[in-house]
């Protein structure tokens, strides 16, 4: 997600919706959110960013591969 200011606010916030299990603000503009909900969720998540005074200017979602994957049940870690 690309936002024009107030990334690390962004992310704290998002951490504390039960559909976020992580949200890191990258210092590029963007926070990169690890999200499990449906749509309906994206668009309520959207709204509550707005609703705080956040500004948000793209959302792009990453499919997980098969590295990510592995990597995730093997240690842990993501790409």
């Amino acid at each position: 997600m690309r936002l024009l200011e107030r990334t690390t606010d962004a992310a704290r916030l998002l951490r504390d919706r039960h559909d976020v299990k992580a949200a890191d603000a990258a210092g590029d503009g963007t926070v990169r959110v690890e999200y499990v909900g449906d749509s309906e969720g994206q668009a309520d998540l959207l709204k509550a960013l707005v609703e705080a005074g956040h500004r948000p200017t793209s959302l792009r979602e990453k499919e997980a591969d098969l590295e990510d994957v592995f990597l995730k049940l093997t240690t842990g870690a993501v790409n």
